[in-house]
């Protein structure tokens, strides 16, 4: 889910395969709240960084 006021045009395709990367470098296998948390704040990082 986006934060408020910032655009999500990465998708979930892209958040997905963060979260694939993660669990195979680390093992980390996060539920499904601290999913939603990581996607607002990858969604906001990503938006911030494209308006560079």
């Amino acid at each position: 889910m986006a934060s408020p006021g910032v655009a999500a045009p990465y998708g979930p395709r892209l958040r997905s395969r963060a979260r694939a990367a993660l669990e195979e470098w680390s093992g980390y296998a996060p539920t499904a709240e601290q999913k939603r948390d990581l996607d607002g704040e990858l969604d906001r990082r990503m938006a911030q960084a494209g308006g560079r």
